[in-house]
């Protein structure tokens, strides 16, 4: 008999903690019910995603969520949207460890990218400087301009160096901030329903996405020779083009290997930059380091056998991808010297 109402007396009192507020992780907390209400109206939420709402989200998720805010803000499939944009969506073999289409096209149009040349690693789980990167870059991938001063936390130090230019855009739109005390918690988790709060107010901060807003890639030439690295920004003087500067190393290519420097500036919002390439060459192979002053922003490396290039982006991030074909990144530039 005691037994019996030992334990209806603990069913009682686990009934009555949860009724006093014990997160149910299948309903979100109270401080964050009215965003998720307006994400499912939006449409915003996977109905898949409803639910565990404490969870840590994976990189795979937030990639669902921002093609979602894509297509709900261009009234397109993200098919249509990426076509758009003048771009193809990235091929089923990208990635050794995912073919979600939602992931490919947040390759494709720069909201992420690998965690190497090969791998995505979907499951992993999300930081908040992550966060604050894939918000910002979503709404690039848009249109929005996500130029912004760069918030000073008391713990910015520990925010990575390419994620600190993210954390400027989503403060200044009040999308994501800190965690209290001027603190942004970079290696912190981020829990679902945070996801939803900041795509719901991303969603509320861009405004129409028009074809007059977007970037559509036209402005680069998608034949074989006329190849460019995206993680470079800039408007170069027109003097000579890459396949202007092709027939020309043509003549000086030895089978050794060789070594010449291309240098030139760059024009930007805060005056001009120095730009340097250093080129590598041995036998067909190609490697080529991008420097922008002093700071070395990419390098990628062409395998003429196996027609691939290996990039690697150095600048506002980190990551490597492997690409079918010679993806080397000169673009049109003044040259001074070539020694």
């Amino acid at each position: 008999m005691r037994k019996i109402l030992l334990l209806a007396l603990c069913l009682m009192l686990s009934i009555n903690v949860l009724a006093f507020g014990e997160t149910n992780e299948d309903e979100p907390a109270v401080w964050a019910e009215s965003f998720v209400e307006q994400g499912k109206t939006l449409e915003l939420i996977p109905k898949g995603m409803q639910n565990s709402y404490t969870k840590t989200i994976t990189r795979e998720e937030f990639c669902e969520l921002a093609v979602l805010l894509i297509e709900r803000k261009s009234q397109m499939d993200i098919e249509s949207y990426i076509q758009l944009r003048g771009l193809t969506l990235a091929d089923k073999n990208t990635f050794v460890d995912t073919t979600n289409d939602a992931i490919l096209a947040a390759k494709t149009l720069g909201i992420t990218g690998g965690t190497s040349a090969t791998t995505f690693s979907p499951a992993n789980l999300l930081t908040r400087e992550q966060a604050a990167t894939f918000l910002s870059n979503t709404a690039k991938a848009v249109g929005e301009d996500i130029t912004a001063q760069i918030p000073t936390y008391t713990d910015l130090n520990d925010i990575a160096e390419w994620a600190r230019p993210f954390t400027g855009y989503v403060y200044d739109m009040d999308v994501m901030r800190g965690v209290g005390e001027n603190k942004f918690n970079p290696k912190g988790g981020y829990q679902r329903q945070q996801a939803y709060i900041t795509m719901v107010k991303l969603f509320g901060a861009i405004d129409e996405v028009s074809e007059e807003k977007i970037v559509v890639s036209d402005e680069v030439d998608s034949s074989d020779e006329e190849v460019t690295d995206s993680s470079i920004v800039a408007s170069l003087s027109e003097v000579a083009s890459l396949s202007e500067i092709k027939t020309e190393l043509k003549k000086l290519l030895p089978p050794q290997t060789f070594t010449m420097n291309i240098e030139g500036e760059i024009d930007r919002a805060d005056g001009k930059t120095a730009l340097k390439y250093d080129v590598y060459y041995k036998g067909t192979n190609v490697r080529i380091d991008t420097y922008w002053e002093t700071k070395n922003v990419s390098k990628s490396i062409y395998n003429a056998l196996e027609d691939k290039t290996y990039t690697e982006l150095m600048l506002y991030t980190h990551y490597g991808e492997m690409i079918d074909g010679n993806m080397l990144p000169i673009r049109l530039i003044d040259v001074e010297t070539l020694e």
